[in-house]
């Protein structure tokens, strides 16, 4: 299952479990066990593996040009914003060093919104999502130099 198929994959699972009502689906691939439970309206995902190691793992089989980069990658599928509020400045620009557990950004998934963490130390060389648009799981979201 390449990066596309495997996000498709997980973004299908989210929109059956919200049409269908479903409060928990598992599914296991190959080395990949997804499980994932509903709890006051706020899907979940619970896994063998930490999350960010499964987007990592999504990425690298990508054929994309940001395969040995250092990237940090969407936890969850949203919709991505550079600042806490409209008239707030951005957590991170271009340029900027960040440092293991500093946010970067916010996803709002479902009405909440959700602080993005560093998973990683560096300098930001590139921004790869425009404030507003929608991310998926595993997207990449910043390149780190």
């Amino acid at each position: 299952m390449n990066k596309k198929e495997a996000l498709e994959f997980i973004s299908a699972l989210t929109e059956h479990m919200n049409a269908n009502k479903l409060d928990e689906i598992s599914v296991k691939l190959s080395e990949i066990s997804v499980e994932m439970k509903k709890n006051t309206g706020n899907v979940q995902l619970h896994t063998q593996m930490p999350v960010t190691q499964i987007a990592e793992n999504i990425s690298n089989q990508g054929s994309g040009d940001c395969a040995n980069d250092k990237l940090i990658t969407s936890p969850i599928i949203g919709t991505f914003y550079t600042s806490p509020a409209p008239e707030k400045p951005a957590f991170v620009e271009v340029g900027s060093t960040v440092n293991k557990g500093d946010v970067v950004c916010i996803i709002e998934s479902m009405k909440l919104m959700n602080e993005v963490t560093s998973d990683i130390s560096g300098v930001i060389e590139e921004i790869l999502v425009k404030n507003g648009n929608p991310v998926e799981f595993g997207q990449p979201l910043f390149k780190l130099k």
